[in-house]
């Protein structure tokens, strides 16, 4: 499955350049659909994939050519004699064209067990050429290590994520009944995490003495198990990980040791589980700010920061924290995740308290200040340049929802905003805080919000909708073949569709605001609206 996964996440994730966008947004003349059909249909089951074989490849777009990214210790490709930094040129008889997406070499690649493929690849200045024996993939990524990995003071991984070099560090040995200290630093793929280009942050991380916990950076997931003698271990990963040799932050990509196979990590990311509360209550210009999503960045007396999980507030305004106990300053607001209720980062600025705020107390006063009106109006959005824009939605197979207990039969009156995104895809989780917060503004007003997710790992979707708030936007699971369907080759892409079954809108990748979107929602809401009265039709 990773194999999979990696395959299309190299590719799928890449996003087109964006420009400012400044143009009105006319509907082109086309055909006008029937009747306003719900384009989400249901799936039909597929027979499950009995023993897939592979090579041992990790592949890598980029606009010369297909390239080995990776290759599996100990593998088929690895024994032919694949390096990474080979241009993928033939598979047998079949010549890799310009501008191939992964998923369409990676189809050649794979196979039968048991069977063989001739591989040719460029290598400096000449070609060489190998055959190569295709393997279970359940061989190649077995479900557990044959040793966990202790965690101690200084012991540090490194991973490559869709688009990231991953580490993290963590700065103490691990003992029972203390949250663990870390430090992590993400790079652009082939860029090592000390480059000037890495982000960096920290944190820590609470590991049950029964659960365990779950540790997530980006898009990789560290298995934390604790031991009856109070060691932590790390006993999978859902991407290959790699124990460096010397200075982690000085180590380049490719990093040749693989000391870590993947495992599945079925655990939700806990950034603290434990009874202490940090209690407050929001205020804005002296009144309650009552049921409203907050998350909160804190720093601890000795410089740790940590995330706090999203909470509600009540019709008081009252909210409280899960955080280790202690005394801690509040740093900023941070996104919140989907569920119920307005994301406070969109409407308010903190006012962040002079005095750390200590746990197990009263509740303390929150001041927020609502956040000015632009000053001047937004661009409007430019979304409407496909020539599909005038047409009905080809019909998208869901093989699962998420928060949706029977999805509708019609558009008709309502708007559908959706957004094809993956677990895996970092701009996906930037624009999501955005696509929930248009979900709470105007769901009651006739929106709605469908994330349709293309992941290939129904675990991975689970375990991140696990994360969300109930109320949030329905999850539609369609799968990576809705990319062909909806003639998308990257991820987040938003399409908007009106009451009348017609193509809106349709945006690839990042680079729009609530600002520019909430208007033109809304001005498409009140088309069908009036088309509602009566006499309308």
């Amino acid at each position: 499955m990773l194999y999979h996964r990696l395959l299309a996440a190299v590719f799928l994730c890449t996003l087109p350049p964006l420009t400012a966008v400044v143009l009105a947004e006319p509907v082109k003349p086309a055909p006008v659909p029937p009747s306003p059909r719900w384009p989400f249909v249901a799936a039909q089951p597929k027979p499950k994939e009995q023993g897939q074989g592979g090579v041992g490849l990790v592949l890598e777009a980029k606009a010369n050519g297909v390239f080995c990214q990776q290759i599996v210790a100990g593998g088929p490709a690895n024994r032919a004699g694949l390096q990474p930094g080979d241009q993928l040129l033939r598979v047998d008889t079949w010549a890799v064209p310009a501008g191939a997406k992964v998923p369409e070499v990676a189809e050649h690649v794979r196979g039968k067990p048991g069977t063989s493929c001739e591989i040719e690849v460029r290598r400096g200045a000449g070609n060489l050429s190998m055959v190569v024996v295709r393997e279970l993939l359940d061989r190649m990524f077995p479900g557990q290590a044959k040793a966990p990995m202790a965690v101690g003071s200084g012991f540090a991984l490194l991973s490559s994520g869709a688009q990231l070099n991953l580490g993290v560090q963590f700065s103490e040995t691990a003992v029972a009944g203390k949250p663990l200290r870390y430090v992590w630093r993400s790079a652009p793929l082939q860029q090592p995490l000390g480059g000037p280009a890495a982000t960096s942050g920290q944190g820590l991380i609470a590991v049950d003495p029964k659960e365990g916990a779950t540790l997530q950076l980006a898009d990789w997931k560290l298995e934390l198990r604790a031991q009856a003698d109070g060691a932590v271990w790390v006993t999978s990963s859902n991407l290959p990980v790699h124990e460096p040799a010397g200075d982690w932050l000085a180590v380049a990509p490719p990093w040749p040791t693989l000391v870590k196979p993947r495992a599945a990590a079925t655990r939700k990311t806990q950034n603290w589980q434990g009874p202490a509360q940090l209690s407050l209550q929001l205020t804005s210009a002296g009144k309650p700010v009552a049921k409203a999503r907050l998350a909160l960045k804190l720093g601890d007396e000795g410089g740790v920061t940590l995330d706090t999980k999203t909470a509600v507030s009540d019709d008081k305004g009252l909210v409280a924290f899960s955080v280790p106990k202690g005394r801690y300053r509040v740093v900023s607001l941070a996104p919140a995740v989907a569920g119920t209720g307005r994301d406070v980062s969109f409407s308010f600025e903190l006012v962040a308290p002079a005095e750390p705020l200590a746990s197990d107390g009263a509740p303390t006063q929150l001041q927020l200040t609502a956040k000015a009106p632009p000053a001047a109006p937004a661009p409007a959005l430019d979304w409407a340049q496909d020539p599909r824009i005038g047409q009905g939605l080809p019909p998208l197979q869901v093989t699962r929802w998420f928060g949706m207990a029977k999805a509708p039969e019609t558009l008709a009156g309502k708007v559908l905003f959706i957004d094809v995104w993956a677990t895996w895809c970092g701009p996906c989780r930037a624009t999501a805080p955005q696509v929930a917060e248009l979900h709470a503004r105007l769901a009651a007003d006739g929106l709605v919000v469908v994330a349709a997710s293309i992941d290939r790992d129904e675990q991975a979707l689970e375990d991140y909708v696990k994360d969300q708030l109930a109320g949030g936007p329905a999850v539609a699971w369609v799968g990576p073949d809705a990319m062909e369907v909806l003639e998308t080759e990257s991820v987040p892409t938003f399409l908007v569709v009106d009451h009348q079954g017609r193509l809106r809108g349709i945006h690839k990748g990042t680079g729009w605001t609530l600002d520019q979107a909430e208007p033109w929602l809304r001005s498409l809401l009140a088309e069908a609206k009036a088309a509602a009265k009566p006499g309308k039709r």
